[in-house]
């Protein structure tokens, strides 16, 4: 609540580099803490600003967490769209890295899978691994600086919150 007055009070002076930066630490932060509607909200005014952000970075990976958080939410109906939009995005910014690849594709397959916890499980299982071996690559390894994914999946395949999993 401190950060958000804060910034209503100082949003002149901050520069949008850092304003979309903090924006998106600020939605992490939330999703850390499984507050999935309060860290769509932070994503969200990234990927809607109306004149857009010179960090492609963080635009793109904004439209990686906002997947994430959709996924969390469970809002299926939504996924193959953002899918599709977010694909397009790293395509045509040339910012599409195999970890990014591999995130939309899990995603994708995700909707397809049986839903037995089973299966879930071997899903989330198959994707770490996966990531895994994409990361040892150095510059795979600097795209997975944005956001600690092997930490979710293994809070999923473990079933113990992100946050704990992060920490850890």
């Amino acid at each position: 609540k401190n950060i958000e007055k804060d910034l209503n009070t100082f949003r002149r002076e901050i520069p949008d580099t850092a304003l979309f930066t903090l924006y998106y630490n600020i939605s992490t932060l939330y999703f850390g803490s499984r507050e999935y509607h309060k860290s769509l909200s932070w994503i969200n005014k990234i990927i809607n600003h109306p004149k857009g952000i010179s960090r492609e970075d963080v635009q793109a990976w904004s439209r990686i967490v906002q997947i994430l958080i959709h996924y969390e939410l469970n809002t299926q109906d939504i996924l193959p769209h953002l899918l599709v939009s977010t694909y397009r995005f790293l395509h045509k910014k040339k910012l599409l890295y195999k970890v990014e690849e591999s995130i939309l594709r899990f995603i994708r397959r995700s909707g397809n899978i049986d839903t037995s916890q089973k299966a879930q499980m071997d899903e989330f299982r198959r994707f770490r691994d996966e990531l895994v071996k994409i990361t040892k690559d150095p510059n795979e390894k600097k795209a997975m600086e944005y956001f600690v994914l092997i930490s979710w999946l293994e809070s999923k395949i473990e079933n113990r919150p992100f946050a704990e999993m992060v920490r850890k």
